[in-house]
């Protein structure tokens, strides 16, 4: 939901995994534009968008409408998380996808023709010393794309311990 690059990242599941197949990088755009581009691509096609939680912010610049509710009256299905994901879960879940497994396999395919993905996943680093991202590289934008999918698609749950139910009243002796 950025204004400059607009970023859209698209790929579906597959049985292993995620398979990226397209991107569409606007530069000094808006969110009706990316709409157009998408629908222009892909006509008939049934899409859901997983944006950047923030799209579901009110502005007074959108007469009214949030990043969220264009998407949505343009036909498309949204599924996002109603606050952001914290930055090392986005940044885990992708590592989770990205790196190969023991077997050798691996769960995140990217067609080559993404130009630009692969030199933002290739480019993307964390401040010196520190492990917060980098957002001056420029090289964030398709990364936050790829990690609010990946994060929505294959979040890296946390183990919960299991808690005896509790119950409550008193015994009759």
């Amino acid at each position: 939901m950025n204004v400059t690059p607009l970023c859209a990242i698209l790929g579906r599941r597959t049985p292993t995994g995620l398979e990226m197949f397209d991107e569409i990088i606007l530069e000094n755009s808006n969110t009706n534009e990316m709409v157009d581009e998408i629908r222009n691509r892909y006509p008939r096609n049934p899409i859901t968008i997983m944006p950047d939680p923030s799209g579901v912010q009110r502005k007074t610049s959108a007469n009214g409408n949030t990043d969220i509710k264009i998407l949505e009256m343009a036909g498309f299905t949204t599924r996002y998380h109603r606050s952001h994901p914290l930055v090392r879960d986005r940044i885990n879940a992708c590592n989770s996808l990205f790196f190969k497994r023991t077997d050798n396999s691996t769960k995140f395919f990217i067609d080559p023709s993404c130009k630009k993905t692969i030199q933002c996943l290739k480019n993307w680093a964390y401040k010196e010393g520190t492990m917060i991202p980098d957002k001056n590289s420029g090289f964030d934008h398709a990364c936050d794309a790829i990690g609010y999918l990946i994060e929505f698609l294959f979040p890296i749950n946390r183990p919960v311990p299991p808690v005896a139910p509790q119950r409550f009243g008193h015994s009759i002796a």
